[in-house]
């Protein structure tokens, strides 16, 4: 058989392969996802963790992996003054990750991924920017739940002023919530401005 003759053959095979090829990374990635989200529900997190960290290292744009890492990191976490090595490990993967990856398309995945972010923040001790960076709108439940996480954590770590600010966020986002109200007006007066607390109280 001539030269010329198989060159149509041999094209085609070359394009079933490179677009084998190119699929093939695109199934790992969907098994080490679906896996990963498998282990997280089933409480295996060190599993989890590889699974992921796999996901990620495959294409670090994709945020997926960042938004199921995100359960990693324990609400409980702010009922503890100091941070396990590991969930201060986990933390730093997780911001590492949203560093790396693009936004979701989805508003309410990207909020989502927001808020984990300025979890792990927290977490690290940079309780400014965690507070401040939050994106927080009216009637924002999931941020003022989140802020007022913060702010037991940041008692707990003597740091009051930083509490002050993230119940006042929250308090803004939920005007509402008597809860809240008496939770910010006992650090007003911890902090020594039972004015505030008074103007509080007065301006429900």
């Amino acid at each position: 058989m001539r030269l010329s003759a198989l060159a149509p053959a041999l094209a085609l095979a070359f394009a079933a392969t490179a677009s084998a090829s190119a699929q093939a990374p695109d199934a790992r990635l969907e098994r080490w996802l679906a896996r990963a989200e498998a282990a997280l529900e089933m409480e295996r997190p060190t599993r989890a963790r590889r699974l992921l960290a796999r996901a990620h290292d495959a294409r670090p744009a994709d945020p997926r992996a960042a938004l199921l890492a995100a359960r990693l990191l324990p609400a409980a976490a702010a009922g503890q003054a100091s941070l396990s090595e590991r969930v201060a490990a986990d933390a730093r993967w997780l911001r590492e990750a949203i560093a790396a990856a693009d936004a979701p398309e989805d508003p309410l995945e990207a909020r989502a991924l927001r808020r984990a972010d300025a979890w792990a923040q927290a977490l690290l001790g940079a309780h400014r920017e965690a507070v401040a960076e939050l994106p927080v709108g009216p009637q924002d439940r999931a941020a003022a739940e989140l802020l007022r996480r913060m702010a037991t954590l940041f008692v707990l770590r003597d740091d009051l002023l930083h509490a002050e600010r993230a119940l006042a966020r929250a308090h803004r986002a939920l005007p509402q919530d008597p809860l809240l109200l008496r939770e910010l007006s006992a650090l007003h007066v911890a902090r020594g401005r039972p004015d505030r607390a008074v103007r509080a109280l007065l301006d429900r």
